[in-house]
């Protein structure tokens, strides 16, 4: 049967590893049962003490993975190799630093959304006075009315554009035409110290407004027009950097090119455009960069197709109502309610759950923090409780793609080799509900690792959602083992109690 996402790592492999090297070969010093206890990789033969692989963990800028075969590390790992202490306070507060650098890098793709919300607030303020003047001036009611239509047509299109989508039709002037997404608009950081926003092309930023030179990159105010002297060593450097490198068409991070093919590979925003024309490539991308981007998100190799499906996909219900056409009704109608729960998860209930991340999940959050609504603070706890959410649906998600892969591999046995009668398909309705129990228990697992609810297939192969394990409780410690744990996380000895609650 195929591997959960939380498959539980084998614990023979740790102690055999433990048991071969009993010194950390990163600190040297032996191996403990509680504050130096052996944490060893199940993927590899690596192992090395809890002290050495914390400090790995919360020093680097990358998701959990093995200092040795760079493979990742999921969330069931952490919670068995590590205490709750550790996870919930130096590794949490980590990783909330390093979603907000992340969500920083990619600042630049938000600007064309700052700049519509711009507008679009703009617009909502015109509106509020239109409709004062309705209530005011009635014997110009037909003129505000006209405006309030047009006012109306701009909000539903600098709306569509602070949302990433491309204006309808109706909202654009007469012969106006839709602005191509993938112009590029924005060149560079905006040299205000007291903006966050980016210049365009002219050199203008859409959120304080301000013109630049475009010599020496000098905030000259307001108006474009504003007099100005250059600085020669100012503009000499400006003109150097323009010289060497490009914008991406995308971000507008300016990058440059020492050797190699025309394509080019943006590292904030993962994009491969080409140097000569700074035209996006949306073909093959054979750019180092993209493949060494492509082997850290598949934890060292590429990574298959989110969601597919093996054997061409699930068979049709007439095919396998033909095959079992020699077994009784009670065997037929289980294959049919069986059929039915692996298409109803692989059409309607998958989706549900999200699979993977895309880069606009938070661009609401980059515009917020361009515009000065949220600090750096408010939007780390805001990416942190996002993350959590996202690992939570892909906990579950990757359990329900199993069962219907591996449903579909059952489904397509029974039609490929049909049963001449109920004594012949046992062994698979057998199989089948041993399937069934153990994604019951993988969903149970994850609703006591991440207190969640989450969905079970029934003893009648029907849906049942929002199933919540109870909480499981931990042995109080002994006052030994309570002053090493507290050494071990900083936590005063009289403190260990709360250990005595929910597992979370």
């Amino acid at each position: 049967m195929a591997a959960t996402f939380y498959e539980t790592v084998p614990t023979t492999q740790t102690m055999a590893n433990c048991a071969d090297c009993p010194d950390c070969p990163i600190c040297c010093d032996k191996y403990t049962v509680q504050l130096r206890k052996c944490v060893a990789c199940p993927y590899c033969e690596f192992s090395a003490c809890s002290i050495c692989i914390k400090k790995y963990l919360t020093e680097g800028l990358l998701d959990a993975h093995c200092m040795s075969c760079r493979r990742g590390w999921n969330d069931e790992f952490l919670d068995m190799n590590f205490t709750k202490a550790f996870r919930t306070g130096a590794y949490k507060k980590h990783r909330e630093d390093v979603l907000l650098e992340r969500e920083i890098a990619i600042l630049p793709t938000r600007q064309p959304r700052v700049e519509a919300t711009v507008k679009k607030n703009q617009v909502n303020k015109e509106i509020e006075t239109v409709y004062k003047e309705l209530s005011d001036l009635e014997k110009v009611r037909s003129e505000i009315l006209r405006r309030s239509s047009n006012l109306n047509r701009r909000l539903a299109r600098f709306t569509a554009e602070a949302e990433g989508r491309a204006p309808p039709a109706w909202t654009l002037a007469e012969g106006e035409k839709p602005i191509a997404q993938e112009k590029a608009k924005f060149i560079m950081k905006c040299p205000d110290t007291e903006c966050r926003g980016f210049l365009s092309t002219a050199y203008k930023c859409g959120t304080c407004q301000k013109w630049s030179c475009s010599d020496c990159l000098v905030v000259k105010g307001l108006e474009k027009d504003t007099p100005h002297t250059c600085d020669p060593g100012q503009k000499e450097s400006v003109a150097l950097i323009i010289k060497e490198s490009k914008p991406c068409p995308k971000c507008g991070e300016r990058i440059s090119k020492i050797d190699g093919c025309d394509q080019m590979w943006c590292i904030d925003c993962h994009t491969a455009f080409s140097w000569a024309t700074g035209a996006i490539v949306n073909g093959i991308v054979h750019n180092p960069h993209y493949y060494e981007y492509l082997r850290k998100q598949g934890n060292g190799v590429a990574p298959r197709n989110a969601g597919d499906v093996p054997c061409g996909g699930i068979p049709y219900y007439r095919h396998l109502d033909r095959a079992v056409e020699k077994c009784s009704t009670d065997i037929k109608r289980l294959t049919e309610r069986m059929h039915r729960i692996t298409g109803e998860i692989a059409d309607l209930r998958i989706p549900m759950y999200q699979g993977h991340f895309n880069v606009n999940d938070n661009g609401d959050l980059g515009v917020q923090y361009l515009l000065k609504e949220i600090d750096k603070e408010s939007m780390k706890k805001e990416l942190a409780k996002r993350e959590l959410k996202r690992n939570k649906h892909l906990a579950i998600r990757a359990i329900l793609e199993m069962f219907v892969n591996t449903s579909t591999m059952m489904l397509n046995e029974i039609v490929n080799t049909p049963p001449t009668s109920d004594l012949a398909i046992g062994p698979t309705l057998a199989a089948y509900e041993n399937l069934r129990i153990y994604v019951n228990d993988s969903l149970m697992g994850v609703s006591r690792m991440k207190n969640c609810s989450v969905p079970q297939i029934n003893d009648k192969w029907g849906w049942s959602p929002f199933n919540k394990s109870a909480p499981k409780t931990r042995t109080k410690k002994t006052t030994d083992e309570s002053t090493v744990a507290s050494a071990e996380e900083g936590v005063q000895p009289e403190t260990q109690d709360h250990l005595v609650q929910r597992d979370q």
